[in-house]
């Protein structure tokens, strides 16, 4: 493969296990995207019939990957059709639907666990996801 085709590489994982998520109204982790340039994380989140016009949310601006291994941290780096915090998203309806995607630092395409904290302080508020397996064997590519 060439360079140029190398250094564009997109590479897929949907579904990827995740050993534990802190709360069930957490949104959905659906796939990883992996390239030389970012980890992009895709989540889709419904809202819940327990608050008036389906609540608020957002994603934490000081959210970070962690490997479990050797604990080194990958920051984010953008987000997609969701506000970072202290901004939110007010819903207008009950059972809306908002599919985003957060981007982190590049991880290396090595077989990894990682968790995926919003902020530090993990409070009930707070979304975390811990042992998201990333294995590239099962990685599809996209073209």
């Amino acid at each position: 493969m060439s360079k140029k085709s190398e250094k564009n590489k997109v590479l897929l994982l949907s579904n990827p296990f995740v050993r534990q998520i802190n709360a069930i109204s957490n949104p959905t982790l659906l796939r990883l995207i992996w390239t030389n340039e970012a980890l992009q994380i895709d989540f889709g989140y419904p809202t819940r019939s327990i608050y008036i016009n389906g609540g608020w949310v957002n994603f934490g601006a000081n959210a970070y990957l962690e490997n479990v291994k050797n604990g080194k941290k990958y920051r984010l780096l953008s987000a997609d059709n969701i506000v970072l915090s202290p901004d939110k998203v007010e819903f207008d309806y009950n059972k809306a639907r908002l599919f985003f995607s957060i981007r982190f630092e590049p991880i290396p395409l090595e077989e990894s666990v990682y968790n995926l904290f919003e902020s530090d302080g993990r409070t009930e508020n707070d979304f975390f996801y811990t042992g998201i397996h990333f294995n590239p064997k099962e990685l599809l590519e996209v073209v």
